[in-house]
């Protein structure tokens, strides 16, 4: 990693956890998934594969009444480009990799009752949006930061299927937690 790289993730992290120590001290109503009604879903919106795979299974979420918003990260650097979902880009990112957009800003504050995060690679920003999230429960795959889900899924995923096997996976515990 080079020296730029590191202090780029020094002051992420630094920034990332102070705000994330504030957000501790605010009490949090887990739900489960009958009670639940706003459900929102962070993914990697890179891949319009992706981003149908998600599409349909918030549809799924809706036709059982749940109130569906989706938020996607794609990895490029094209300023104002419209996407056909609420995304943000690296160029809504600032010098350390922190989100500094509107609809993130937006998508942290909305109370949530369920976050479900379904992206399968680690991306620092979507990590960021779902630990600062205002979520009542946040289910996502495992990855190194703890704070960032509630329930993470651990799972050697099929690179060919990865993304539909998460959301299966997903959608399978969230349906247990307190059933």
């Amino acid at each position: 990693m080079s020296v730029l790289k590191r202090i780029k993730v020094f002051f992420y992290n630094f920034t990332f956890k102070r705000k994330l120590a504030d957000l501790k001290k605010q009490p949090k109503k887990p739900v489960n998934f009958k009670s639940a009604h706003a459900v929102g879903i962070l993914f990697d919106g890179t891949n319009s594969f992706n981003y149908d795979k998600v599409k349909g299974y918030a549809k799924q979420l809706e036709a059982v009444g749940k109130t569906v918003e989706v938020l996607g990260f794609v990895n490029e650097s094209v300023k104002d480009k419209v996407y056909p979902f609420k995304a943000f880009n690296n160029k809504d990112l600032n010098w350390f990799e922190i989100p500094a957009s509107k609809e993130v800003e937006y998508f942290i504050n909305r109370k949530f009752d369920l976050l479900l995060g379904l992206h399968v690679d680690t991306h620092m920003p979507l990590e960021y949006v779902a630990a600062l999230s205002n979520a009542g429960l946040k289910v996502g795959r495992v990855n190194k930061n703890l704070e960032c889900y509630d329930l993470m899924i651990d799972e050697d995923f099929d690179p060919k299927r990865s993304l539909e096997r998460l959301i299966d996976q997903v959608d399978y515990y969230v349906k247990m937690v307190n059933n």
